[in-house]
């Protein structure tokens, strides 16, 4: 119930809190066995403690849109990079920003 409100789960059903009960117990057996053997590092419980192997492994990750005008901006300078333009402004192809104070 801690790590429940911890981490402001909301569940709704028996059957799903049922669910990620398992799942903690799970991992919280995995990061006992893990402590019991480390010596340097303590490993812990974080936010995907009840998550499920299929949850860890399959579910999709939402790549933020940004990361598409970051992406085209490294397609840009590869591609200039791959032809040796040695005469290219990397600031105005995105590859450098102005001088920071």
């Amino acid at each position: 119930m801690r790590h429940v409100a911890t981490y402001g789960r909301d569940i709704a059903h028996v059957h799903e809190f049922q669910s990620r009960l398992e799942a903690f117990a799970a991992a919280d057996a995995e990061i006992k066995a893990i402590n019991a053997q480390a010596s340097t590092f303590e490993v812990g419980h974080n936010h995907f403690s009840d998550w499920t192997q299929q949850e860890l492994y399959l579910k999709p990750i939402e790549i933020p849109k940004i990361a598409d005008k970051h992406l085209e901006t490294h397609r840009t300078l590869l591609q200039a990079a791959e032809g040796n333009d040695i005469g290219v402004n990397w600031v105005s192809k995105g590859g450098v920003t102005s001088v920071k104070n």
